[in-house]
């Protein structure tokens, strides 16, 4: 087991933030010293740190390490504290322990309009030949170079707003209005906007590497056509990367972090109505994941990944393993409602990765806002990215609310409910919610077959006249067109759906589906049961069809086939019903044996054959539950004035249970 190490850092920068956070995060004692409270505030929310605040010379620093008896120092101060990296190297050489530098990722040093020097001295000299405004970004420690050489009329600098900040840059003779104090790191976009404000010409940075903003305002130079004189790095070679340290700390002193993924909910995917807790999640990142569309929303100054597949994302976080210590996960709406959370959540928890939930605003929420419409007694269906039965939820619905794929889907939408019998609804389209060009539109469903809209959307459809039907079997033999095919008649159709037992989620195989009767009734049940209508004879097929566009069933799927060989490769029943088998019933039911799994089985028997094949099948089929009903139903039928009843073919009503559980 590896020896615990006590570690100093010197921080004051983002490098050293990171640091500090992955050495809170391994649960290391750890002791990070800044030169100023601003330095220290961002180190307070790392609870297994201790922060000590105040400027040391060399001698300090010795006393320091020796007091406290540190065994490791981590030097990630400032690139140009020149003066202080000398001392921490002084000092930990003196106290024998082993000292790492930690450098910044400089980037690409390849920079249009950019003049290098080595220090300030010998760029204030230059800019004496350079005409228009200065904006001064390299703090308040040089400014005299500056202001002795160029005077102070034609210069703007930019400092932390902090005290000794603003008295240095003062005393030096820049003039109030002349001065910016602003906490970095910014923008590009941010640097444009001071650029164009202030009239600057040449704008003058050290340079600092990525995570100190130096690529924001050199690309800010560059977009807006001035010039900009570089700081040269003083040791640009020396030291070790973030991902280098990480694995050096790892291997040899057996410290590593807990990781703790970000799952951040965006709502609306506008980073501007995001929650203070989501902001800072995002803000300590530095690796986002996400879909293409809420990345690019995200200014951002950290890796960011465009990707929405669960196990693509996976890999992505265990491939930045060493080099990121926060990495977060951005999902449009709410990461519990139809989010891609849930399936990354697994895979997350099955590899043991840790992770914290931030939720966002749902389209749900949106949507009932911005229309006035409440949300809580909506029937919730979405069909982004996935089917869904729709026309069944608004029928039975008085208000439905629908993620879209777009919202152009609305047209289709209402096309189909009208084809389907529902006419007396209202349509409301949220598209854009929660940006500045939200847009949402109440229409009659007549009037959305005229709508040319697009867009993120969702919706609710507000149905003023609910269809009530019957959800018991028992249809009139009238309510189906027959032509010359045979169909189970009413009573028995009755009792043998009620022998089915059939459930809200079964999958039904209807074989020798005759004019469907049986089908129809059975997606009648419930919308959520998927009916598999199965028919050798042409005729009956399009009968079967033209019975389910009668009675408006769209859960079920019509094979036309000979079993039991067209029954191959289709999806796994939970119960089947075989009205006609054309002499295959002892081939139908070993293949239904061969799923190994319950699956509730009845048959209709007419003939003395089909009774002599479901005798054989029964003593040779393993099954449970069985029962054998011999209906001999007689229904009246009007002579005059008098009532004769009409006897109708006796049926067995064979039912059982094959399979396990």
């Amino acid at each position: 087991m590896k020896q615990a190490v006590k570690v100093l850092v010197f921080g004051g920068t983002t490098e050293g933030r990171k640091a500090a956070e992955f050495l809170n995060e391994a649960e290391a004692e750890c002791t990070v010293s800044v030169a100023s409270e601003a330095g220290a505030e961002e180190l307070e929310k790392l609870k297994n740190i201790r922060i000590v605040v105040g400027r040391k010379d060399a001698l300090e620093i010795e006393e320091f390490i020796k007091t406290k008896n540190f065994g490791l120092v981590i030097d990630a101060a400032h690139p140009f504290a020149e003066e202080l990296r000398k001392n921490i190297s002084t000092a930990s050489k003196k106290c024998g322990v082993e000292l790492i530098r930690l450098k910044r990722g400089m980037g690409s040093g390849n920079h249009r309009n950019a003049l290098y020097f080595s220090d300030a001295h010998e760029c204030a000299k230059a800019l004496k030949g350079i005409e228009g405004n200065i904006l001064l970004t390299t703090g308040s420690k040089t400014i005299r170079e500056y202001t002795e050489r160029l005077g102070t009329e034609r210069l703007y600098v930019r400092v932390l707003p902090i005290n000794a900040s603003i008295d240095a840059v003062k005393e030096a003779g820049v003039r109030n209005e002349h001065i910016i104090a602003m906490q970095g790191v910014f923008s590009k976009e941010m640097n444009k906007a001071l650029i164009r404000e202030f009239d600057i010409k040449c704008l003058v940075t050290k340079e600092t590497g990525d995570n100190g903003g130096f690529s924001e305002k050199i690309s800010a130079a560059e977009e807006e056509g001035i010039q900009s004189c570089i700081i040269a790095d003083p040791d640009h070679s020396e030291g070790v990367s973030l991902k280098e340290l990480k694995k050096i700390l790892k291997e040899k002193y057996g410290l590593s972090e807990k990781k703790e993924i970000a799952l951040i909910g965006m709502g609306s995917g506008n980073p501007d109505k995001l929650g203070i807790d989501s902001l800072e999640a995002l803000n300590r990142a530095d690796t986002v994941i996400g879909a293409k569309r809420l990345i690019e929303a995200l200014d951002l100054k950290c890796a960011k990944y465009s990707e929405y597949d669960a196990q693509k994302i996976l890999n992505i976080i265990l491939e930045k393993e060493m080099d990121s210590a926060n990495i977060a996960v951005v999902f449009s709406g709410d990461t519990g409602f139809y989010s891609g959370a849930a399936g990354l959540i697994k895979l997350l928890e099955k590899n043991g990765i840790g992770f914290k939930v931030f939720p966002g605003i749902s389209s749900i929420q949106m949507l009932s806002a911005s229309s006035g419409i409440s949300w809580e007694d909506a029937k919730i269906v979405s069909i982004h990215g996935r089917e869904a039965d729709y026309v069944g939820a608004v029928k039975e619905n008085k208000k439905v609310f629908m993620l879209l794929n777009d919202a152009s889907d609305i047209k289709e939408i209402a096309e189909k409910l009208m084809l389907s019998g529902v006419y007396n609804s209202e349509i409301i389209t949220g598209i854009r919610l929660g940006y500045d060009d939200e847009k949402v539109i109440r229409s009659d469903i007549s009037e959305c077959a005229g709508l040319d809209i697009s867009g993120i959307a969702c919706c609710f459809i507000l149905n003023k006249k609910i269809l009530t039907e019957i959800i018991t079997p028992g249809r009139s033999d009238e309510a189906f067109v027959r032509g010359n095919v045979p169909m189970t008649k009413k009573s028995i159709r009755e009792l043998s759906i009620c022998a089915l037992k059939l459930k809200n989620d079964s999958v039904l195989w209807d074989i020798g589906a005759g004019t469907g009767s049986i089908t129809v009734e059975s997606a009648l049940l419930s919308r959520n049961i998927k009916v598999v209508a199965v028919e050798r004879n042409r005729e009956a097929v399009e009968l079967i069809r033209e019975n389910c566009l009668k009675a408006r069933v769209d859960n079920v799927e019509i094979i036309e086939g000979e079993a039991p060989e067209i029954l191959e490769g289709l999806e796994r029943p939970t119960h089947v019903f075989i009205g006609g088998s054309a002499g295959h019933m002892k081939e139908i039911l070993k293949l239904l044996e061969a799923f190994k799994s319950r699956i509730r089985v009845v048959i209709n028997a007419v003939s003395l054959e089909t009774v002599a094949e479901v005798k054989e099948v029964l003593e040779t089929t393993e099954h449970t539950d069985e029962s054998v009903v011999l209906a001999q139903i007689s229904t009246a039928s009007k002579a005059g004035r008098y009532h004769l009843m009409k006897a109708e073919n006796p049926v067995y009503v064979v039912s059982f249970e094959m399979g396990g559980e």
